[in-house]
């Protein structure tokens, strides 16, 4: 016997226009914040404590070296002087943020899951601010950026040694 193709009625084929449009939508939005991580990713993979926004190096380069140019390296400066070490945590969730957005994948509880992420984000970059006291190359204020020293120096204000090390 023959096999016999049916053609989808009109109606199945518009809601599967509406249904790629929508998808349509969040790939744009996915694809936007992956141009975004590459852009920031870059940024503090050719960051330069002698570029133009930083004042930790003297003298300043006279050409920006960041590959990103003069905005990515205010960017990296940014990043980095808030966060510290805990910049990569945060580029680092955000590439995870982008593999479930372009697979499409649906998140429950993603208020906790947020909360959580920020939780992490605080938590990495505390610890690299009481671990590593000294810095790091290009860091402005210790080890976690401006949010690991003022958390590191309000917890030991109030907490012992150990009550600091429990509390991260």
């Amino acid at each position: 016997l023959p096999r016999v193709r049916t053609r989808p009625n009109a109606t199945l084929r518009a809601q599967r226009m509406i249904m790629d449009r929508s998808r349509l939508t969040l790939d744009i939005g996915a694809l936007a914040l992956f141009f975004g991580l590459v852009f920031f990713g870059l940024s503090l993979l050719s960051y330069d404590p002698a570029d133009a926004p930083s004042t930790l190096v003297w003298p300043q380069n006279e050409e920006v070296h960041n590959l990103c140019g003069a905005i990515g390296a205010t960017v990296a400066y940014g990043a980095i002087a808030a966060l510290g070490a805990g910049v990569y945590v945060l580029l680092l969730g955000v590439v995870c943020l982008n593999v479930l957005l372009f697979a499409r994948h649906h998140v429950t509880d993603s208020i906790l899951r947020v909360l959580g992420w920020i939780l992490l984000l605080v938590g990495s970059s505390a610890l690299a601010d009481k671990l590593v006291p000294q810095g790091f190359p290009g860091a402005v204020i210790g080890s976690g950026g401006y949010l690991g020293a003022y958390l590191i120096g309000l917890s030991q204000q109030h907490f012992s040694e150990a009550g600091t090390y429990l509390l991260i």
